[in-house]
C-alpha cells in the first residue's frame, strides 16, 4: 500500500510540472510552483527526483518515446502512404486532444533532449523514416526527407500553440483537420 501512495505523490508531481511547464514555460516554473500545484512540499519533489532537471528529462523522454513510437506503429501498416499519413495526423491530433501539454513541451525543450537522448530513437527519426517510405514506394516525390520532418513538426507545435491561445481557431485541430491534411499534402508532395 506504501509503494502505491509513493507512485501516486510521483505522478501527481509529474501531472503538475507537465501542466505548469506547458503554460509556464519550464524556466519560468520552480520547485516550488511545482510542489504547490501538486500539494506537496519541496523536499517530497527531491524524495523522487534529484533536480527539477531530472524531472524535466523524465516527462520530456516519455513523450519522445510516446510520439515516436507512434509514428513507427501507424508507418508499418500495410497502408498507402496517403491513407498512413492520415492516419497519422489523426493520431496526433487525438493525442493533443487527450493531452495537450504533451507537444507543447516537446516544443520547448527539444533540442536540450537530443543532445542528452542520443541512444533513443527520436520522433525526428521515425518521421524521417516514415517520409522515406513514401518516396521508396514512389507515393511522394525525392526531398529531404529530415527537412521535411523538420517542417512538419514545426508546422504542428506552432499550430498548437496558437490554437492554445485562440487565434487560430477556438476548438481542436480535429475541427479544421482537411484544411491542415490539405496543407500538409502541400508539404510532402502530395495531391489530394
Amino acid at each position: 500500500m506504501r509503494r502505491k501512495h509513493i507512485d501516486s505523490k510521483r505522478d501527481e508531481i509529474v501531472q503538475a510540472a507537465e501542466r505548469l511547464f506547458a503554460l509556464k514555460g519550464i524556466s519560468e516554473t520552480s520547485v516550488r510552483d511545482i510542489g504547490k500545484e501538486a500539494g506537496v512540499t519541496d523536499s517530497a519533489i527531491y524524495k523522487h527526483f534529484s533536480s527539477k532537471d531530472e524531472l524535466i528529462k523524465e516527462l520530456l523522454t516519455q513523450y519522445l518515446i510516446r510520439y515516436a513510437e507512434l509514428i513507427d506503429r501507424i508507418g508499418a501498416e500495410p497502408l498507402s502512404f496517403r491513407e498512413r499519413f492520415d492516419q497519422l495526423l489523426l493520431a496526433i491530433i487525438d493525442q493533443h486532444d487527450a493531452n495537450p501539454f504533451g507537444l507543447l513541451l516537446l516544443g520547448e525543450r527539444y533540442l536540450y533532449l537530443v543532445s542528452t537522448l542520443q541512444d533513443k530513437r527520436l520522433p525526428l527519426h521515425a518521421m524521417s523514416d516514415f517520409l522515406d517510405s513514401g518516396i521508396k514506394s514512389g507515393e511522394l516525390p525525392p526531398q529531404d526527407v529530415k527537412l521535411t520532418s523538420t517542417l512538419f513538426f514545426g508546422a504542428v507545435l506552432n499550430l498548437i500553440r496558437i490554437n492554445q491561445i485562440g487565434l487560430v481557431h477556438p476548438k481542436s485541430p480535429a475541427d479544421y483537420l482537411q484544411e491542415i491534411r490539405s496543407r500538409f499534402y502541400g508539404l510532402l508532395g502530395l495531391r489530394m
